[in-house]
């Protein structure tokens, strides 16, 4: 079981999620980039985030995140074209970000969670 921090904007994306993952993970959502980043502490395995988010976007709540935890996992949902991210962060590949383009099964979702989690639960740095 994942402990996920998930940043949505559009309320009925965030009930499906939490309803899929009902039982095999736990879910914090937050419905903006800013209460997500007030939410966040040591204690989340994963961040699933969308991208366009109503007051900021997830590359800025990434880079937000990453000034205090440089190895948890972070996995961004976008409509929006790589290559147009790309252009307004030049950064983004710095930052360590799994992009998964919308629309997105939910199961793929959960298979990537699983992995990534698995992989920072191994390097040490996540939290017992």
């Amino acid at each position: 079981m994942a402990k996920i921090l998930y940043a949505e904007n559009e309320q009925n994306l965030r009930t499906l999620l939490k309803k899929f993952f009902k039982g095999d993970h736990e879910v914090v959502d937050a419905n903006n980039a800013k209460n997500a980043f007030g939410l966040f502490n040591d204690s989340f395995d994963v961040v699933l985030t969308d991208y366009d988010m109503d007051d900021d976007t997830g590359v800025d709540l990434a880079k937000s995140i990453r000034q205090t935890n440089k190895h948890i996992p972070i996995i961004m949902l976008s409509g929006t074209d790589i290559d147009d991210i790309k252009n307004k962060y030049p950064d983004f590949d710095d930052l360590g970000i799994h992009l998964i383009k919308k629309p997105a099964r939910p199961a793929i979702i959960d298979e990537l969670i699983t992995s990534r989690v698995h992989r920072y639960r191994s390097i040490g740095v996540s939290p017992s």
